[in-house]
């Protein structure tokens, strides 16, 4: 059993304690003592369980809740509350509505670029700005079923644009400015859009990219744009005439704030398109519904406690799934702040001077990022006051047991380290953590309120403290509406289904222990299997990077001649000797691991292929030593460092 980090402080406050009272109080013969139990009758009773946290809360609908599932024979097929309707961004502005003059004043968002400059949005500025926008939209013809895409700064401007989209029932997709053309086209060209929002530049590592230019070629290949706007990141007018129909987006606010009701909507009527990351193809689209933000909601609530006095910051770009989410926390009226360029710029302590002087209360950030930290030599301890940061929050790829250990001895000693892991595809979590169980060094809490993910062997048979696939077996609300692309929704079920039918296979390959905790050790389709022997890479890399010379590394399987074995690919560190790390890590992997673990190729690379949402692309990899075709090597943050890894083919294949 691994060693506890943090333990809870009861809280009868917290929003799990109030709605566990609210059951309690309604069931009269149920008995829960603590966040097991109250997950086992959460997934034994899933619809119940949706429809009263749904009712606790306050969501703004109208219709009726049952039933809350419409079953159908296929997974993929299943309604969630079809007789409900309701608004997206009704829900997320909610509690401005009939605040008081001094509580409209009240900061809601503050918005920091990495040069410093700081912006206070206030409540009323939020809704003022929403409303104007929601006018513009509706002139030009934005309604239910329009489609409106946006590559944006994480910027409050953004927030706006995307609350007027779904107030008007049309669905808002979005990616980030350092996409590359080619990764936006592949996205937005399946969308069909008829309105574009765009960024004439953006910052990083105090550089000025300009991307107008580029713009150009998507309001021109994709044909469906009618409209473009162009959000101006500095104080400069950009020049638009090259944009057909364009205005500038401060535009906007010249129109009259659009007071009328919020129109209700299908509870499934589309919100967001998100987008797979497409390393190996074109990304698949996923049409998502208001079922998002019902779970996003879920999360805030009962497994983060979020609370009003709250403030919540996410280190994520407008390309990732984590800004959707981030975004759905202005529901629980907590103060969000917003960041907009590199984490490390101009040093490691930038992040955490903000955390300090703007009194963080809720980090948020990537396995990749406290990785990067910790070999930048960073301290927190004695430079800077973290008292008020309760929760840090990391995903975007397996947070190792050393990881755990730096967040405890150099972050914080006291705050709750919830590692989480979940997806795009249900745009949120499958398990993360709560404020009812312990900390244990390396595990992930526990399973999502209202989600029976197990752990399932080969065989499809549920398995403790053995690695397995990771599965839900029941239906969840915030499930795909549909994919793009797809009439007969034969990639919707070969994404999930293939391979156990009926139940949800997320692709994640895990451990779930007999306490409940969970511990993610990659993709499944990145696992490897040497001998028959499967291994997560997690495994292999927890143990290569506490070798001191190793700054990073990538491990990926490769059939040579009927059998596979294990590539590592070390990036190493300025002045140390290649030939003495390979046979120190060789021994350290036979060791510590087994003979399995053990690579039959070590090759020393320059840099580490990263999605620009700092996940390792190890299927990028080996698709690209197996001779397969690599169609979108601009969702990568370094797609040059492949013609790298390209020249190794001979080696391992002769």
């Amino acid at each position: 059993m691994n060693p506890i980090l943090w333990k809870p402080i009861h809280d009868p406050n917290s929003h799990i304690n109030k709605f566990i009272k609210v059951l309690s109080d309604k069931y009269s013969d149920l008995q829960i003592n603590d966040f097991s139990s109250l997950h086992k009758w959460s997934v034994q009773n899933y619809e119940i369980f949706w429809e009263e946290f749904l009712l606790f809360s306050n969501f703004n609908y109208t219709g009726k809740l049952n039933p809350v599932l419409e079953k159908k024979d296929v997974f993929q097929n299943n309604i969630w509350f079809p007789n409900l309707h309701l608004n997206f961004a009704e829900n997320i502005l909610n509690s401005r509505f009939n605040l008081s003059n001094e509580d409209k004043k009240e900061t809601c968002i503050i918005s920091i670029k990495e040069n410093g400059e700081t912006k206070f949005i206030s409540n009323d500025e939020l809704l003022k700005n929403t409303l104007k926008i929601k006018s513009y939209l509706k002139k030009i013809g934005i309604k239910q079923g329009s489609k409106v895409v946006a590559c944006m700064p994480n910027v409050p401007e953004t927030i706006y644009f995307m609350l007027a989209v779904t107030s008007l029932g049309a669905c808002f997709s979005s990616c980030s400015p350092d996409f590359g053309i080619p990764a936006i086209l592949d996205r937005f060209g399946q969308v069909e859009p008829e309105l574009l929002l765009i960024s004439d530049c953006y910052f990083y590592k105090g550089k000025k990219i300009p991307k107008l230019i580029d713009f150009i070629e998507i309001s021109q290949t994709i044909k469906t744009i009618k409209n473009t706007i162009i959000y101006s990141f500095t104080d400069d007018i950009p020049d638009i005439s090259n944009f057909p129909n364009s205005l500038l987006y401060n535009d906007m606010y010249n129109e009259v704030e659009d007071t009328s009701s919020f129109e209700k909507f299908s509870f499934n009527n589309p919100v967001y398109i998100m987008y797979s990351s497409g390393t190996t193809g074109l990304p698949k689209c996923m049409v998502q519904g208001s079922g998002v933000l019902l779970n996003h909601v879920k999360e805030h609530l009962l497994h983060l406690n979020l609370q009003k006095s709250d403030t919540l910051f996410y280190f994520t770009t407008c390309g990732w799934m984590m800004w959707n989410w981030m975004v759905s926390t202005l529901f629980v009226g907590s103060k969000l702040l917003l960041f907009e360029g590199n984490p490390f710029f101009p040093g490691p302590e930038a992040l955490w001077k903000i955390a300090e002087e703007h009194k963080i209360s809720i980090f948020g950030t990537s396995a990749g990022y406290l990785s990067a930290l910790e070999k930048s030599g960073f301290s927190s301890v004695s430079h800077f006051n973290l008292k008020n940061l309760k929760t840090i929050l990391s995903t975007g790829s397996p947070l190792l047991p050393e990881q755990f250990d730096f967040v405890y001895n150099k972050v914080s000693n006291t705050a709750q380290l919830s590692s989480i892991s979940g997806g795009t595809d249900l745009n949120g979590c499958f398990v993360l953590g709560n404020p009812l169980s312990l900390v244990r060094r390396g595990e992930i809490q526990g399973s999502g309120l209202g989600l029976n993910v197990q752990i399932w062997n080969e065989s499809g048979k549920q398995v403790f403290d053995e690695e397995g696939e990771l599965v839900c077996t029941a239906p969840f609300p915030s499930m795909p509406v549909y994919f793009g692309n797809d009439e007969d929704g034969e990639k919707y079920r070969k994404a999930y289904f293939e391979k156990f039918p009926n139940v949800w296979r997320h692709g994640d390959f895990g451990i779930q222990t007999r306490e409940g905790g969970f511990i993610i050790l990659g993709r499944s389709d990145a696992t490897l299997n040497p001998g028959g022997v499967r291994i997560g890479t997690s495994d292999i890399y927890r143990i290569v990077e506490k070798i001191p010379g190793i700054v990073d590394s990538i491990a990926i399987g490769i059939n040579i001649r009927g059998e596979e074995k294990v590539i590592l690919f070390i990036k190493v560190r300025e002045g140390a000797i290649f030939k003495d790390l390979e046979i120190q890590l060789k021994e350290k992997l036979k060791v510590e691991a087994s003979p399995k673990h053990v690579p039959s190729f070590v090759f020393s690379v320059s840099d580490i292929p990263y999605t620009r949402n700092m996940k390792k692309v190890e299927l990028i990899i080996k698709n690209l030593l197996e001779g397969k075709k690599i169609t979108n090597r601009e969702s990568l943050h370094n797609p040059d460092i492949l013609e790298e890894y390209a020249q190794f083919k001979n080696s391992i294949f002769t």
